[in-house]
């Protein structure tokens, strides 16, 4: 299928956030590997990859410590410590716009086309981020995963919230993503979905969406001109 095919029905584009509109997947990854290290355990870029991006930390952690998979506190524990390292790289490297995904939605936005976030993060992270990159008026939806309890994606319900906070229907909407359970979960969503892979994804299956090249292929089959 191409990207082109069922850009007439789209009337509202849904972005990710992590590793889409913020280049902080490097920052996740130190910091859960930093966490893990803490507590005896070791975590690779490669299991990170297949295991740790956009899902549960919790789930991740089970899997590197299995004799504690049913230790909640423990696994919390580690989570939380990740999350007080994953802030003070943010702070030491700052928050870093991945600048042609920015420049995509200001290209929509600019065209007034309904735009919205769809994360797996807490609210104050996502706001924050998108604050510190001046981007946050662009979007007339911001869903986090605060706003649907423990349904974090693969789950659809993180996109199906911005397509009831939207008023736009499921069909009609267009969601960019870069991992795997991001994919699932805008499928399942029963959106149009398009992913454009990067180091830590480039090996993910994405079955059912449109693989992009680039952020730019995405804005040129909108009739965006390159470069700007």
């Amino acid at each position: 299928m191409l990207l082109r095919s069922f850009i007439p029905v789209i009337k509202a584009v849904i972005f990710d956030m992590d590793g889409v509109l913020v280049d902080s997947e490097s920052q996740h990854y130190r910091a859960h590997k930093a966490a893990i290290r803490e507590q005896g355990g070791q975590l690779t870029k490669e299991f990170y990859s297949a295991h740790g991006v956009s899902r549960d930390p919790l789930l991740l952690y089970a899997d590197v410590f299995p004799h504690r998979k049913n230790d909640k506190e423990f696994l919390e524990g580690i989570y939380r410590r990740k999350l007080q390292i994953y802030q003070e790289l943010q702070h030491k490297e700052g928050i870093l716009p991945v600048k042609p995904a920015v420049a995509l939605a200001k290209y929509f936005y600019d065209k007034h086309m309904p735009l919205a976030v769809g994360t797996a993060v807490h609210r104050g992270e996502a706001i924050n981020n998108l604050k510190t990159l001046g981007i946050d008026q662009y979007f007339q939806a911001i869903v986090t995963f605060d706003d649907v309890g423990v349904k974090r994606k693969p789950a659809p319900d993180i996109y199906l919230k911005v397509s009831e906070l939207l008023n736009i229907p499921s069909r009609n909407c267009l969601v960019i993503e870069d991992s795997e359970n991001g994919v699932k979960a805008a499928l399942g969503a029963g959106m149009h979905t398009v992913v454009v892979p990067h180091e830590f994804t480039q090996t993910h299956n994405f079955s059912g969406a449109i693989i992009a090249r680039s952020f730019e292929e995405i804005g040129e089959a909108f009739g965006k001109e390159s470069g700007i």
